[in-house]
Formats: C-alpha cells, structure tokens, sequence
C-alpha cells in the first residue's frame, strides 16, 4: 500500500482502513482540508484517533485549514 518511493503519493485511508479493526474507521470531515485525514477508529477494540497527511493533496502541505482540522 505504501509505495517503496518515499517521493510517491498515495491515498491514506486503505493504509488507516487496514490498521484498524474491521468496519471501525469513521472518516471526519473528509471534503475539508483533504490534504489532512482524520479519523476515529479501533485497534484491537480501543478506540483511537488518526491524523495523517495524504500527499496527493497539496504535496501533504499543512496549511491553516489543515492545522485547524487537525
């Protein structure tokens, strides 16, 4: 799922999908400031917060609506 070069783009959320337990990832938010993914999901059932930057958008770029997202 990750690419093996590190200048590569590549969509997040499969990598955070296959992370966490199954049909327990929430996206939040995801037309706001795509290039910053957040998300509310379970590992081995306790819950826990993502953050993670999608490069495809922006290059990965944090900018203020990113940071505010966040």
């Amino acid at each position: 799922m990750v690419p093996e070069r590190e200048r590569r783009a590549f969509d997040v959320r499969p990598v955070v999908e296959t992370i966490a337990d199954p049909d327990s990832v929430t996206f939040l938010r995801p037309k706001f400031a795509p290039e910053m993914v957040t998300a509310l999901a379970r590992i081995e059932g306790r819950p826990i917060g993502v953050i993670a930057n999608d490069s495809r958008h922006m290059a990965g770029t944090i900018t203020s609506d990113s940071a505010d997202k966040a």
